[in-house]
């Protein structure tokens, strides 16, 4: 193999140069794969929803789009499972659920209303779908 790079005009210090550089990129090159072995391809987040209770949500988005369970219970569900319901985007979600912890539960679906966003007529929309357990 050195017999082949010997018949190419360069030098010995160009030589060595190209060496190097090759050998930087293989050893940079491994600790990349290493690195993408240990890594998950998630991170857990924790959310927290009642005062107390805690969610390991996956962010990636795979565990995003699960159903939910219905009725819906203001007081026990997730961001994720809030944005199931319709006219519940992302930010109104996170909004529902910062509300309840800090605030305290919902004791009925009309507590709604007190989270900015919500309006009469999102909450007759979602009406049916939610419940507020004790």
């Amino acid at each position: 193999m050195g017999e082949r790079f010997a018949s190419l005009p360069l030098t010995k210090s160009e030589r060595s140069l190209l060496l190097f550089l090759g050998s930087t990129a293989a050893v940079g090159l491994a600790a990349l794969l290493i690195w993408e072995i240990q890594t998950p391809r998630f991170h857990p987040v924790l959310i927290q929803g009642t005062p107390g209770e805690r969610f390991a949500v996956d962010l990636s988005g795979a565990a995003a789009k699960t159903s939910a369970p219905f009725p819906l219970d203001l007081n026990s569900a997730n961001p994720f499972q809030l944005q199931a319901l319709p006219g519940i985007g992302k930010k109104l979600a996170f909004r529902i659920a910062e509300d309840r912890t800090l605030r305290g539960r919902y004791r009925t679906p009309q507590d709604l209303l007190r989270v900015k966003g919500i309006t009469q007529k999102k909450l007759a929309a979602i009406r049916k779908f939610v419940t507020a357990k004790p």
